[in-house]
This record gives structure tokens, sequence and C-alpha cells, in this order.
């Protein structure tokens, strides 16, 4: 029991920083200037076009990117045309600017406005030739990603996009009860595992440096265990149906770490047969809870192997705790690269 609240405590301290929502720039209409007077490119819808390739690169949930509210606002041209709409729209940052559009070159200036202290902290340039316009907002927009990587220390991985997963694990390990009577009832025997895991992003945020994502799924376990010889002779069937949530950490390519927390639907059989008497079934609908960390090592892009150490309560009238480690194979069914659109 001590150790699943432990585990539990490790759990919660884990996910509750992640819980916070990551830092928000909002993106203003850019003012369009072209001085020569050729309307057939028009770019006036520019920062569109800048938050569709900040929004392809992959930032996760510490830093988000977002049109305003009312889109159809004038481009702001100055500080305080810049501190109204952060007033307006409660943003915190703004990026503003204008696109110059000469000759032979179009030219691109992003403000980066700092509401708390009034001030922009940060320009930034691009220009490029008419033909090469695609090029000049993908450089503009890896600037400002980097400068708030580096000046907030965002820890951004960078270079890597979004899929979801859909896999199938199995697994086999054993069980045991901890402490309580049912210790001294009950011998864990084998225990065996399959089920769906789903994956929404397996690159939901970056912190220090490293990729955190969610899973979540259906599991399908069966336990065996028997009565004890100096208690009763029988045999203890238990199918767990379980849906866990767990939060996994890559440390690199092929390594990775998770933990989790589950609900559970628990229909145990218990066959007892006591001396003098025939022998009896018995079945049980019980709900529970469990909680899980463990390894995973990533074999190939379609195979992994995994560790996992799960501590489970079943909600009886006297609580079952139990401890049971399983080694198991996890083979990626489908796989698809998200794409972020705003």
């Amino acid at each position: 029991m001590v150790m699943v609240r432990r585990v539990m405590t490790i759990l919660v301290l884990l996910l509750v920083p992640y819980c916070v929502k990551g830092m928000t720039v909002h993106m203003a209409p850019v003012l369009y200037i072209d001085e020569t007077k050729d309307m057939l490119k028009d770019h006036r819808f520019a920062y569109r076009e800048i938050l569709r390739e900040l929004h392809g690169i992959e930032t996760g949930m510490v830093l988000n990117f977002t049109a305003l509210s009312d889109e159809l606002i004038a481009p702001p041209q100055s500080m305080v045309d810049a501190a109204t709409v952060c007033r307006n729209e409660k943003a915190d940052f703004l990026l503003y600017g204008f696109i110059v559009k000469r000759d032979y070159t179009i030219q691109i200036e992003i403000k980066l406005f700092d509401y708390s202290n009034r001030e922009i902290i940060r320009s930034f340039y691009a220009i490029d030739d008419h033909g090469n316009y695609e090029r000049m907002i993908g450089d503009v927009a890896v600037k400002i990603v980097s400068y708030f990587n580096e000046t907030f220390n965002l820890g951004l991985a960078g270079g890597r996009g979004s899929f979801v997963q859909i896999s199938m694990p199995a697994s086999v390990g054993y069980w045991t009860p901890l402490g309580s009577r049912w210790n001294d009832l009950l011998i864990g025997t084998g225990a065996v595992t399959v089920g769906f895991e789903i994956i929404p992003s397996d690159n939901c945020f970056i912190a220090f440096g490293k990729r955190f994502y969610f899973s979540t799924g259906i599991e399908a376990e069966y336990r065996l265990g028997l009565g004890r010889p100096d208690a009763y002779s029988g045999y203890y069937h238990s199918i767990l149906l379980t849906v866990p949530v767990r939060l996994h950490l890559a440390v690199s390519e092929h390594h990775s770490f998770f933990m989790g927390a589950a609900f559970q639907y628990v229909l145990d059989i218990l066959s007892v047969e006591e001396p003098y008497a025939d022998a009896e079934t018995r079945v049980y609908n019980n709900l529970g809870a469990g909680a899980d960390i463990g390894y995973q090592l990533h074999f190939s892009e379609r195979v992994s192997f995994y560790f996992d150490n799960l501590f489970t309560v079943l909600f009886t009238e006297e609580p079952l705790f139990s401890y049971s480690p399983h080694l198991g194979v996890k083979v990626m069914l489908y796989t698809k690269e998200l794409k972020r659109t705003w």
C-alpha cells in the first residue's frame, strides 16, 4: 500500500506541471506596401502565411502562435497600436510589422511587442527576390521560433514532426498480493495481457530538451491465483479490463520511460473446494485502479520491447493491493504524420 501511494505521488508531481498552458504569441495582420504597384501578387494576407510556417515548426505545448480574434483590424503601425491590440486581445506578446515589395526584391520586418513592458523586444528581418517569397517567409518564421527558444529556454528539439500511432501491446508476467489478509489467502501466479494503444501525438511537448507525449487505449489482462494450502483449496481467476493514461519521456531515439494511471473493471471467479463439501464457484464484479512505471526499448520503427511495473488496488470490502511486473512486445499497426493547421 505504501508503495502504491509513492508511485501515485510521483505520477502527480510529474503530470501537474505540464498541465499548465504554454506561452501564447498573437500574430496581427501585416502592413503590405507595394512600391511596384503590381497587384497581381498581393501579399496583404501574409500574416496567415507566416502563421502557417510557424505552425509547421514543432513547438509542442510550450509555445503557441495564434491569430487575433478580430482579423479584420487594420495592421498595427506603432507601439501605441500594438498596445491597444494587446489590451483588446488580452495578449502578452504581439507580432506585427510590414512587407515591402520593390522592383526586384521583397522584404519583411516583423516586430515582437512585449505588452507587460510596453516595448519592442526584438525585430526579425528577411529579404529575397520575388521568386523566393515562400523561402523568405520560412526564414523569418525560423528566426522567431529560435528567439523564443533561446531567450526563454524552452528546450525545443526542433526538426521533428508529430505522428499519430496505434499499436498492439502483449505481455506476460506474474502478480502477487501486497499485504492485508489477501496475502494469507492467495498465491499469485501468471498473468497475460493484450490490448491496443493509441498515441494521439508522439511529440506532445518538449521540456528540458526531451520529447514528451501521452498515450491511452484499452487492455485486457488475465490473472491466475491459487488458494494457500493452509487456508483453502481452490483457484482464483481474474479478468481486468483497463483504460490507462500514460505519460512517456523519450530520452533518445531508442529509449523511453513511461508512467501512468488507470481505471479498471474486474471480473473475479473464485473456485473453492472445502473439505466435506461440494465445490463452489463464486463470481464477483468489482472496480479498481492502477498505476504503473516502466521502460521501453524501440527496437525498430514497428517493434518495441517494454518492461512494466503495475500496482493495482481492487475496491472490495477489504481492498486487494497487488504488484505485477510484465515483459512485453509492442507492434505498431498504424502511423501517420500530423500536420498542424491554423
